[in-house]
């Protein structure tokens, strides 16, 4: 086919780099049909909020917390499942504080490896050391669902030296903990009333750790180092494209 920039005589008009982007996005793989979008995540939400209007029994409140948790650390069940309640007192040495969900200064906050290193290189002479965990204050949400769990557990926040799930403490963490098949439940969970129902595609237990990661890779820039660092999952360079929507949670 001949050019039409030859038949015109005219040059061809420069290409900016905003269509690069898109032209490099569209040869990109998407965003997998197994990843959570904007939407499933509005599903998601409704059907944990729905719940917590119910006055849910306790199984109920932790199944919230897990898959909730999930979604907004980037943590798979098996980091989550074996975590512990923790309490900090003034000025904590952080260094002794093990993986946690932390009540720090009244807040809740997670206190989570940080596995964008695979060795943790010593601090030089006169150079703080570098912790290798991360610090991530838990959202709304997260706090006001570990609030009802102890309040049926009749746990106080000044007493939290204990686990924090109580559901199939001595099963073994994969797919067949109680916690872990109420939380694939909650996923498959449908609105009727919506205009969109949640993708099958996107109902695992896997698809919500992935959420954050995409979310954040795009957010930060496509800064994988940085998003590798909060969530400890280092996003495909082959999949930079952004989401169809990513809402803020709370």
């Amino acid at each position: 086919m001949t050019d039409t920039a030859q038949l015109t005589g005219r040059k061809r008009p420069h290409v900016s780099g905003f269509r690069h982007r898109r032209i490099r996005d569209f040869q990109a793989l998407p965003y997998g049909w197994g990843e959570l979008t904007g939407v499933d995540v509005s599903h998601l939400k409704q059907a944990v909020r729905a719940i917590l209007d119910e006055n849910p029994c306790l199984p109920e409140l932790e199944a919230c917390l897990l898959l909730w948790s999930s979604l907004t650390t980037g943590r798979s069940y098996e980091d989550l499942l074996p975590l512990r309640l923790h309490v900090t007192r003034s000025l904590p040495d952080w260094a002794a504080v093990p993986p946690a969900l932390v009540r720090d200064g009244g807040q809740w906050a997670w206190w989570l490896d940080a596995k964008d290193r695979a060795v943790q290189k010593p601090a030089k002479k006169g150079m703080r050391p570098v912790s290798g965990r991360i610090y991530l204050p838990a959202t709304n949400l997260t706090a006001d669902i570990i609030e009802r769990c102890l309040t049926k557990r009749n746990v106080t926040p000044q007493k939290l030296s204990r686990s924090l799930f109580t559901i199939g403490g001595s099963a073994q963490v994969d797919k067949s903990h109680p916690l872990v098949v109420r939380m694939g439940e909650l996923l498959e969970r449908r609105d009727q009333s919506a205009v969109r129902p949640s993708r099958k595609a996107a109902a695992t237990v896997e698809s919500i750790t992935r959420w954050l990661p995409a979310t954040l890779n795009e957010a930060a820039g496509g800064d994988m180092a940085l998003t590798a660092a909060i969530t400890g999952e280092i996003p495909s360079i082959a999949r930079t494209s952004s989401p169809p929507y990513s809402p803020k949670v709370s």
